[in-house]
């Protein structure tokens, strides 16, 4: 091998060796950009909404919704140079005027459907190569209100319904840089129901019959909710697409008359924007 050639492998052996050596920094150094901060996040959704009850019914709303979040990241303890651990809670609120539609009683529009929701997490930051895995766990509590008092199409009473979840919702967020301003964090979550309460108003119905003057409280006790996000962010802005998914069987049955909560499904497709500071 002649010297020029030897000088050459030995520079090309050294700049390897350096690139070897600052790779890990520069995969580190991209990830901590991408690292769970401390602040708060406002944000507003526009969404389709459609909860069914296969064969019974059907209830259809254009929702506009609200929410927010805080998140409190752990300081960093030496020698660790990333916040890794983090704690967030998140408020929701959405609203819509809905559509009923049922083969058996008819159809009535225009009434009032709004839930709220609340979730208490805990996460961590997982740093892999240029990208960085996020998941979390913790509580949920989501309580819906549907309003169907009124006369059908068909004459048939509506009446009031109301849904209360508790769930174990167990997510992952994955976070990828686009360039120098803009991020891509897409969110998948899996929420399974603790315990569900369907309460039911039979107390609406103006029938002059003692049986329909009590309320009924049902037991919901398998069921699960799934959801998936993923959202741009830029100069503090975020916007993106999101769908939200629940599935719940049978209630147990109560009142008398006897009545149960049949199986159910509900889905939620909208874009969300938000602010973080």
């Amino acid at each position: 091998m002649s010297s020029i050639a030897t000088i050459h492998f030995l520079a090309a052996l050294k700049l390897t060796a350096l690139a070897a050596f600052f790779m890990p920094v520069a995969a580190i150094a991209q990830g901590a950009n991408l690292a769970t901060e401390t602040g708060y996040e406002l944000g507003a959704t526009v969404s389709g909404y459609e909860y069914a009850e296969p064969g019974v019914m059907t209830l259809k709303a254009k929702k506009i919704g609200f929410d927010v979040s805080g998140t409190y990241a752990f300081e960093p303890n030496f020698p660790a140079t990333s916040n890794d651990w983090f704690v967030r809670w998140k408020l929701r609120y959405a609203t819509g005027a809905a559509d009923y539609s049922s083969p058996i009683s008819g159809t009535i529009n225009g009434r009032s459907d709004r839930y709220y929701e609340a979730k208490a997490l805990v996460g961590k930051d997982l740093y892999l190569d240029g990208y960085v895995l996020t998941p979390y766990v913790g509580l949920g509590y989501r309580y819906l209100v549907n309003d169907l008092r009124g006369t059908t199409s068909t004459g048939s009473f509506g009446y009031r319904r109301n849904s209360t979840y508790f769930s174990l919702p167990v997510g992952v967020t994955h976070k990828m840089r686009l360039d120098a301003k803009k991020q891509l964090h897409t969110t998948f979550e899996f929420s399974y129901l603790i315990r569900g309460t369907q309460g039911v108003n039979l107390s609406d119905l103006p029938i002059n019959n003692a049986a329909y003057q009590s309320d009924v409280s049902l037991h919901q006790r398998s069921g699960h909710g799934l959801s998936l996000q993923s959202m741009l962010s830029f100069d503090g802005w975020s916007v993106g697409p999101y769908i939200g998914i629940w599935r719940v069987k049978d209630s147990d049955v109560g009142g008398t008359p006897a009545v149960l909560e049949p199986k159910n499904s509900t889905s939620e497709v909208g874009i969300k924007a938000s602010y973080l500071f």
